[in-house]
């Protein structure tokens, strides 16, 4: 018996030596591996691996816990680590795990998950574009995909021009300004839902919170508190104009406004005043916030402050001109700003220089972040640069942007949108390839905001806010 055993089981061996190997399923991949706690619109990055048997290339795709899942990355060899990233809109505590899909189609179960706390008050807003630049840390990067092709879905007509960069609410309410002196909110479908009287020029953005409390600007240098129906909460007066500035509402509830009297100023949800800081002069950049609650801006002092929550300087760093671009900061607390000294500037989050890149002519407008980490910015005479995190020029385009302070805004499939004082709106690949533009026939200075679909809204100085549907 034993050798007819031995003989079944070798005959069975060289039938196998005949047959092609059957494909198998990849190994369930790791547990994602990243950070534990992070901050509600930090970036986040999670990586993972995982073995194939047969050798293929492999991708991931990463489940965030939060009803979102990643697209599928692109195809690794076997064993290699890769990653995606993700930031979270609410505070909370969220379980991330990741699936593997092989190059011929099959698709392992879900990993063991790894969890991580977010953190961030309430007052920080649900809208996926809340303020200026979308975020406290103003990446302006949104998670949602925007229009692939030049189609105005409708278009709002203001009685002046429109400088405003547009805000979002949380029902999906657009808020912006208008040099007709009005704060207008406008319903998803274009239609007027109220608009309140400033008394003068509107060319702040707005800046909403999780109560539907709108915070805007006006020229004469006043900050408007506006309750969700479109009534007066209240105003705060500051001693200079406000034009270029935008509120920005931090982690503690503060709301932080730069005035161009010099100060900066942190005023309460209530409208008190909490602190000003001087800064040696007016101040035209917008603050943006760090996932540490560290406020930083720009003065036409020539310097770039950090400031503590309390009102304490924490460090200032100089260059050789005006600072009217707006900070944004990296997941990393990288700090990016542009000046008119020519120089786009990356600094650590204790005030040193990492790097400088000259491009050539004056920065207005703010960096923005994409998925790579690769930082966008245009400058007065017409060129948008995209730079590595290292300080490396990748590519640069002259798309006519002269005169324009318009910023650009990307989405989550790369696409990078904005405006140009020649009249178009430009979409962008992050390869530097033009995927669409649309010709306006009105100057464009202010910068994209996305709503709740992906709808983008931009306006111009014919007095209508935009809508280019997806």
């Amino acid at each position: 018996m034993k050798y007819f055993l031995a003989a079944f089981l070798f005959l069975a061996g060289c039938i196998g030596c005949n047959t092609i190997e059957t494909n198998r399923i990849p190994d369930l991949p790791e547990a994602p591996v990243g950070p534990n706690k992070a901050s509600v619109n930090q970036r986040v990055f999670f990586t993972t691996r995982t073995f194939d048997l047969n050798g293929d290339r492999v991708q991931f795709q990463f489940d965030w816990g939060d009803g979102r899942q990643s697209e599928w990355t692109p195809l690794v060899p076997s064993v290699a680590r890769d990653s995606a990233s993700h930031s979270y809109l609410n505070a909370g505590v969220y379980f991330v795990t990741v699936r593997t899909r092989d190059e011929s189609g099959l698709v392992t179960d879900w990993s063991p998950p790894a969890s991580i706390t977010i953190i961030g008050s309430a007052i920080l807003g649900r809208s996926d574009w809340f303020m200026f630049k979308r975020d406290l840390n103003h990446s302006g990067k949104t998670q949602l995909d925007g229009p692939a092709t030049a189609r105005i879905a409708w278009s709002f007509k203001t009685a002046q021009g429109i400088n405003s960069s547009a805000a979002v609410a949380a029902d999906g309410t657009i808020l912006f300004g208008s040099d007709d002196f009005y704060l207008y909110a406008v319903y998803p479908n274009g239609d007027l839902k109220w608009r309140y009287n400033t008394s003068n020029w509107v060319r702040s953005s707005p800046a909403i919170d999780t109560n539907g409390v709108v915070y805007v600007a006006s020229s004469n240098g006043i900050l408007h508190a506006v309750n969700p129906d479109g009534s007066m909460r209240w105003n705060f007066s500051t001693s200079g104009v406000i034009e270029l500035g935008s509120p920005v509402i931090g982690y503690n509830g503060d709301i932080y406004i730069g005035s161009g009297d010099g100060y900066l100023y942190a005023l309460t949800p209530d409208g008190k005043e909490h602190w000003r800081y001087f800064t040696g002069g007016a101040v035209n950049s917008s603050p943006a916030v760090g996932n540490d609650g560290t406020i930083y801006v720009g003065s036409d002092s020539g310097l770039l402050f950090a400031m503590d929550p309390s009102g304490s300087m924490n460090w200032s760093f100089p260059t050789g001109a005006p600072i009217k671009s707006s900070p944004t900061i990296a997941g990393d607390g990288t700090v990016y700003f542009g000046c008119e000294d020519f120089y786009l500037y990356a600094l650590s989050n204790t005030g040193n220089m990492l790097w400088r890149h000259n491009t050539s002519a004056p920065i207005y407008s703010s960096p923005s972040i994409g998925n790579d980490g690769t930082i966008y910015v245009g400058t007065i005479n017409g060129d948008l640069f995209a730079i590595t995190p290292t300080g490396q020029r990748k590519w640069y385009y002259d798309f006519a942007l002269t005169g324009s302070e318009s910023s650009p805004v990307i989405t989550a499939n790369g696409i990078i949108y904005f405006g140009s004082s020649t009249g178009f709106v430009y979409a962008v690949r992050d390869d530097g390839g033009l995927l669409w533009k649309y010709d306006i026939k009105a100057e464009i200075h202010a910068s994209a905001a996305f709503g709740l679909d992906g709808t983008l809204f931009i306006g111009a100085r014919d007095g209508r806010l935009y809508a280019f549907g997806m």
